[in-house]
């Protein structure tokens, strides 16, 4: 079961919800503003629940039977899509490409809609899997068999971690735990801002249950990454964003740019043809937080599309 309250919805292009796993595989909801008809330039409220779609095995397959629904503020008005669907390799998406019209989703009189936000709920039955190993399963929250365990206190709360594994992985999580530091001698550190939610999700990224990143972590994960440096992390999201954000390059170029994303960043102002279409960057909202590096860059790929 998924249930998301989804915000900013009027600013909405493409979103994803939380990951939840089921039989072993990762499955969220994906929003999209799509246009029913272009010509007329009616947009559209796409849904759809997605599965497994960075899996490197090309011969797995679900068969489920699912429900997606936007819940009103009367019950009875609910918009509601119930499907029964093989997912597989080749078709890891099922759901509505025009589930519902966005004039009605955004008139607040119509009763989907509140300060800015909406409800979705995903259900989902798993009824059969084929191809798929059982998961390696992990409980960050009691100290596992090993004397390397550590408790880092995260938004008042334990998780307990490997310290040779997190080492392994960051050079600040080494110099913390084996370096001359005080950490060194204490079975308890405060990790302070941060979320224990998307911390979790990052130890499940690189313990060997090695799930996938997805847009709805993505930008977490990376903050926490960037922090401790580790690079496998790092290097994994850059390359979910270049094959999985391809709408957003607006949005990638800052994430590129806060993070010093470089392959990101190439990637993203090489879709751009003309001069024309980067100098339209600059009336877009994230230009305004580019750095100077930044705007430099975009300005090289204008001369270099001018000549």
């Amino acid at each position: 079961f998924i249930r998301w309250e989804v915000e900013e919805v009027s600013e909405l292009k493409a979103r994803g919800s939380a990951v939840k796993f089921a039989a072993g595989l990762p499955w969220w909801v994906m929003l999209r503003l799509e246009l029913a008809d272009p010509a007329n330039d009616i947009p559209h409220l796409s849904c759809g629940i997605h599965c497994n779609e960075e899996s490197e095995c090309d011969k797995w397959a679900a068969l489920i039977e699912s429900s997606i629904t936007m819940c009103n503020e009367d019950p009875t008005k609910n918009k509601c899509l119930e499907f029964e669907c093989k997912y597989s390799k080749s078709k890891s998406c099922f759901g509505s490409l025009l589930f519902q019209d966005m004039a009605t989703v955004l008139d607040c009189h119509k009763g989907f809609i509140k300060d800015d936000k909406i409800v979705i709920e995903a259900r989902l039955t798993v009824k059969r899997v084929i191809g798929i190993p059982k998961p390696l399963e992990f409980d960050f929250s009691t100290p596992s068999v090993g004397s390397d365990n550590v408790a880092l206190i995260i938004q008042g709360e334990k998780v307990y971690v490997s310290k040779n594994y997190l080492a392994i992985h960051s050079p600040v999580f080494k110099a913390m735990f084996f370096g001359d530091f005080d950490e060194k001698e204490k079975d308890e550190i405060e990790l302070k801002d941060l979320s224990r939610e998307c911390f979790i999700e990052l130890l499940y990224v690189i313990y060997p249950s090695y799930r996938p990143i997805t847009m709805y972590w993505v930008r977490g994960l990376l903050l926490i990454a960037d922090r401790y440096d580790i690079k496998v992390v790092i290097n994994q999201a850059e390359s979910y964003l270049i094959k999985t954000n391809k709408d957003c390059i607006n949005e990638n170029l800052l994430i590129a740019d806060q993070y010093r994303l470089n392959t990101l960043k190439l990637h993203c102002l090489n879709t751009f043809k003309t001069p024309k279409e980067l100098k339209a960057l600059e009336k877009a909202p994230e230009y305004r937080q580019f750095s100077d590096a930044m705007k430099a860059s975009i300005l090289s790929k204008v001369f270099s599309l001018i000549d």
